[in-house]
């Protein structure tokens, strides 16, 4: 079975609940999460179970897993 790569925008109510049906489907690999705002990433970094990577950018602060391509 192929197995998708996603980034998911946003971690608000949509975005979080989106991040965690990811991360539960096995065709789907949650790779990393971006968000402006440190309180609703965490929480939803938090939702999956996994362990964050924080990095900041010219648009803001982004959190995204280790196998993420986006930098």
């Amino acid at each position: 079975m192929k197995t998708y790569k996603v980034l998911v925008i946003g971690c608000g109510n949509m975005g979080a609940s989106h991040a965690r049906a990811y991360h539960q489907l096995s065709a789907f690999e949650l790779v990393g999460l971006v968000s402006r705002g440190p309180e609703s990433r965490e929480k939803t970094v938090a939702g999956t179970g996994r362990r964050a990577h924080l990095r900041h950018h010219r648009t803001g602060p982004a959190c995204h897993y280790p196998r993420c391509g986006v930098h």
